[in-house]
């Protein structure tokens, strides 16, 4: 066995001086006196309202009913996007990658385990199920359930999307007002166990997670091992930047130009073009700063600085439960789009270089937010064989382990079999 054979471990505990920067929100209160006048406002109040959703539905169905109008600058500007679409070919504080290996050879060298915000409680009209799933990716299980519990697709819920090529544990609520269980023993579909069943008072929603635990195995890892334990170590005490992975973009970052089709695109479509363009300029906007080595720590919320995380976006209680103070201060960069918030003198001049696929982002009328531009990597530890290497740390809800692993390794996906039957 090599020299560098070995265990060796790192436990991450920041502490950092920066002060918490809460932005507050306004509210608009309204009274009125009398009995008459206060069913009057409510009606005016109800028509209005009644009347600005009727509009918003029919801007958003004739967006949906228009194909993107596709220009030579539109073109232009997703050719220099699409280079931001792999983490691997972007600027890194680490240095070269000094080790190469094989990632997904099978699906259990990527292991994901959901960490819940919540345990159910036992009792309640939504039934929740721990489920591993292996080949399947989580809107496919839950298309499964539903039709095995005869209800619809939206009485289904789970707290976010796991990878498909990879071993991974989540939990998922099915709305059973009124019913008994369905006997979930009986329920068969290949590459998914249920592990546990419970009951709860309410719906697993969106985002309803602390983070997501990682157990990673690189095979045929060869390079200067004694280079890679350093970045390691390095990696343990930075955090890495916060860069969308590989996966967000499709392949060969094809995503990209999803909406560029003649016919309009379907609402997933739209969905995941969407996404990859805004997350394309994140990931360009961080590119320029970890250029510049100056991507893990900000000058505070001055109109001249970088916005700091805040619990506006919701990513500081988030990070604070896994890192403690080192969150705070830490900068974010925009998820482009139109009001709540304001941008920072560098995002400004650096969205001005793509007007037109910004524009396309406000006709949508997809709104600002924010997301960390540092990750910090928890509980990492680190294990060698002969010629492997296997890494398990955590990470907060919607990071990518492969950013963590693109900063370490020069790696190729193996071919780790596909069970999902799509019909």
């Amino acid at each position: 066995m090599p020299a560098f054979a070995g265990v060796f471990s790192f436990e991450l505990w920041f502490f950092w001086p920066h002060p918490v920067v809460r932005l507050k929100r306004g509210a608009v209160m309204s009274s009125s006196s009398g009995k008459s006048s206060s069913k009057s406002s409510r009606r005016s109040s109800s028509k209005r309202s009644s009347s600005k959703r009727a509009s918003t539905k029919r801007a958003s169905t004739k967006r949906r009913s228009s194909p993107t109008v596709v220009t030579p600058e539109l073109l232009a500007e997703l050719d220099v996007l699409h280079g931001f679409t792999n983490p691997a070919e972007l600027a890194s504080p680490f240095g070269p990658v000094n080790a190469t290996g094989v990632i997904r050879a099978e699906p259990g060298d990527f292991q994901v385990n959901e960490l819940p915000l919540e345990l159910p409680c036992g009792e309640g009209e939504h039934a929740w199920l721990r489920i591993r799933k292996i080949g399947n990716n989580t809107a496919w299980v839950a298309k499964q359930l539903a039709t095995f519990a005869c209800v619809e697709l939206r009485d289904v819920s789970y707290a976010g999307l796991k990878d498909r090529d990879a071993v991974t544990e989540q939990w998922f609520s099915v709305w059973l007002p009124g019913r008994a269980d369905p006997d979930w023993s009986l329920w068969s579909s290949g590459g998914v166990e249920v592990l546990e069943v419970t009951r709860h008072r309410k719906k697993l929603r969106r985002g309803d997670l602390r983070g997501n635990e990682f157990r990673l195995r690189v095979r045929e890892l060869s390079g200067d091992i004694a280079a890679l334990e350093a970045q390691l170590a390095q990696l343990a005490k930075t955090g890495v930047p916060n860069y969308f992975g590989y996966q967000r973009f499709g392949r060969d970052g094809g995503n990209l130009r999803l909406l560029l089709g003649k016919r309009p695109p379907d609402r997933d479509q739209r969905s995941m073009g969407y996404s990859a363009l805004r997350s394309s300029l994140f990931n360009g906007f961080l590119n320029q700063r970890v250029t510049g080595s100056f991507w893990d720590n900000c000058d505070g919320d001055s109109r001249e600085g970088d916005v700091p995380l805040s619990d506006r976006d919701g990513d500081l209680p988030a990070y604070t439960a896994f890192c403690g103070d080192a969150a705070l201060g830490r900068p974010t960069a925009a998820l482009f789009g139109e009001g709540r918030g304001r941008l920072s003198p560098p995002e400004t001049a650096f969205f001005a270089d793509f007007p037109a696929v910004t524009a396309l982002l406000i006709e949508e009328g997809l709104k600002l937010h924010r997301r960390s531009i540092w990750l910090p990597v928890v509980s990492l530890k680190c294990s060698f064989t002969e010629d492997s290497m296997e890494l398990t740390f955590s990470l907060p809800p919607g990071a990518f382990a492969t950013t963590v692993l693109d900063m370490l390794v020069d790696y190729r996906l193996g071919n780790a079999p596909v069970i999902q039957d799509d019909s």
